[in-house]
């Protein structure tokens, strides 16, 4: 029981503790840092692939997309009848991103929050379609433009000072 890799918890039952023991994780201690907004938009225009949190029927619905980082803000496209579309009609979006290195237990997730705008212009909506190619089949004919308006993010690595 001496074993500097698990630790024993005494867990009270009816009438006799139990002894329960666990492996506990040796190595370095992980690291969480918090992220500027700076390195928050550095992560999200490296990244591809996002998930979108909206509400339906004030139940949480989540759905990948891949997207673009532009003129400060999240863009990406949808189907015109689609859930996402109708919520993101002036609706409160977020939008995940984020980069796990389950080997390493490291990696960042930044959150961009915000209310989202249907483009209307022609002109944006062809650069949305030039920059963000969907890789679902079908239509997507909805542009969607998500400001930068809250942006949060955390990256954890192995250790203090480590990459």
């Amino acid at each position: 029981m001496n074993d500097p890799g698990s630790v024993a918890v005494a867990i009270d039952g009816d009438d006799d503790a139990q002894l329960v023991t666990a492996d506990v994780q040796e190595g370095p201690v992980p690291y969480v840092e918090e992220l500027s907004r700076e390195q928050c938009i550095e992560l999200l225009v490296g990244a591809e692939v996002g998930r979108v949190v909206f509400t339906v029927e004030a139940l949480p619905a989540v759905i990948p997309v891949n997207y673009a980082v532009t003129d400060g803000a999240v863009v990406f496209r949808t189907a015109a009848r689609s859930r996402l579309a109708r919520a993101a009609d002036r609706g409160v979006l977020a939008m995940e991103a984020d980069q796990i290195d389950v080997a390493t237990r490291s990696g960042w997730s930044v959150v961009v929050t915000g209310t989202a705008e249907i483009a209307g212009d022609p002109e944006e909506i062809r650069e949305v379609a030039r920059l963000v190619q969907p890789w679902i089949p079908g239509p997507a004919e909805v542009a969607i433009r998500l400001p930068l308006t809250v942006l949060t993010g955390r990256r954890i690595t192995g250790a203090a000072g480590s990459a």
